[in-house]
């Protein structure tokens, strides 16, 4: 079922951390209000405006690393000039557009979608498909999202790419796709006039265009999609993704899988003693390889792996490039980027996958400050993380394997299969 948690997942990427996502639920617990043109509603966004300009300066660690002071303030003024003369949804888009420029993935804003388009969008490689959907929408399940409202592709990742805080294209990767699934996004870019729902072009896995209207919802109902991650259906590293680290010991290829997903302690087992199990298991059958798949973690506490690492490091047979793997991949934010430089300098293994969309130097630990009137909080930046000499874009494995749309269809990982033919 896709409840507002699940519309909520979106935004995690944007804030990373739980801690930092429950202290914004409860201030921003405010109802969203409908505003109209009026001289009470644009007084109400002019002091909105106004705690934004004053707050976010003065709290950033360094606003200005990217864009200048005078830019910023001359956005802001323009901004509330033209208050009158736009949506709540154009004000919002704009206010994007403002923290966009700033240059620091994890300086945002916050606040629930009240409307999402039914559909999972994943970009392989260079197009966006759909990977799941509901039932009406079945007919465009795997479909290429050729354009949205005839406006093609291009131009509208062009359009979002304008008001996304992002490091690198690996980032993109990850948020225009989600961005894609607001209405109010949309309608605030002026891609779309309607709300309700709106035309979509797909091409199918056979080369048919399909013209298809899809109407929004409420992020607060729950609606059915077609596919659910059953465990005994889907590539390995779909599996549990409610757990923060599991382990399946692969008797027939002696290998050891370790999917790692949060830098963070489970209540019902500490990190070391998942570890002395994991390495209990892999000294009674004489694992040949080890697999480290950090690739869905978006980051936590950085010394939570510790342990495990430390056991690795000691076993001479399992420290080789031949032996020991640690997968990476867009998702890898934060702690797992620093794991995994950690493992880098430390180890002899091979990292596979694909580049992080966490930058290895980064502006992070996030705070966040609420708007007076409105159901938002900013999220902002209080510290800069230098994990490299290099200030380089992105976290690069070894050997780069991107999914491809027939590969997710047909449930395969290419990233593990290249793993089990070394």
């Amino acid at each position: 079922m896709i409840t507002k948690n699940v519309v909520k997942k979106t935004i995690y990427l944007i804030l990373i951390t739980t801690v930092v996502f429950l202290n914004l639920v409860a201030c921003s617990s405010l109802e969203s209000t409908t505003y109209i043109h009026n001289e009470e509603r644009d007084k109400k966004w002019e002091e909105d405006i106004n705690v934004f300009v004053k707050e976010l300066p003065k709290r950033h660690v360094n606003l200005f690393f990217k864009t200048t002071e005078k830019k910023f303030y001359k956005d802001v003024e323009e901004l509330k000039q033209r208050i009158n003369l736009l949506t709540d949804e154009e004000i919002i888009v704009n206010l994007l557009g403002i923290i966009a420029s700033i240059g620091d993935t994890y300086t945002n804003l916050y606040w629930e979608w009240k409307l999402v388009y039914p559909l999972e969008l994943y970009w392989f490689e260079d197009d966006i498909y759909v990977i799941n959907t509901t039932q009406e929408n079945s007919d465009i399940l795997y479909g290429e999202v050729v354009s949205i409202n005839d406006i093609n592709m291009e131009d509208i990742k062009k359009e979002i790419k304008s008001i996304i805080s992002y490091d690198n294209e690996a980032d993109l990767r990850i948020k225009i796709p989600e961005y894609i699934l607001s209405p109010e996004i949309l309608y605030g870019l002026g891609i779309i006039k309607d709300k309700s729902q709106v035309k979509f072009t797909f091409k199918t896995l056979d080369g048919e265009l399909i013209d298809k209207t899809i109407v929004s919802r409420k992020t607060s109902d729950s609606f059915k999609f077609i596919l659910s991650n059953d465990n005994n259906e889907v590539p390995l590293y779909l599996r549990n993704s409610d757990k923060y680290y599991w382990y399946e010991y692969l008797n027939q290829e002696n290998l050891m899988y370790v999917k790692y997903n949060q830098c963070a302690e489970m209540a019902q087992q500490s990190f070391r003693n998942f570890t002395k199990e994991v390495i209990s298991v892999i000294d009674e059958n004489k694992v040949e390889k080890i697999i480290i798949d950090m690739r869905n973690n978006g980051g936590g506490n950085s010394r939570i792996i510790a342990p495990l690492m430390s056991e690795i490091l000691k076993r001479d047979n399992l420290n080789t490039s031949d032996s020991l793997y640690i997968i990476v991949g867009r998702q890898s934010y934060s702690s797992a980027i620093l794991n995994a430089m950690d493992f880098k300098k430390s180890s002899n293994g091979t990292f596979i996958g694909e580049p992080t969309a966490g930058k290895p130097n980064h502006y992070g630990e996030i705070r966040s400050f609420n708007f007076k009137n409105s159901p938002f909080a900013v999220v902002y930046s209080t510290k800069y993380f230098k994990l490299s000499n290099e200030d380089i874009e992105s976290f690069i494995p070894d050997k780069v394997i991107e999914p491809t749309i027939e590969s997710y269809i047909n449930k395969v990982d290419p990233v593990f299969t290249y793993i089990l033919n070394q």
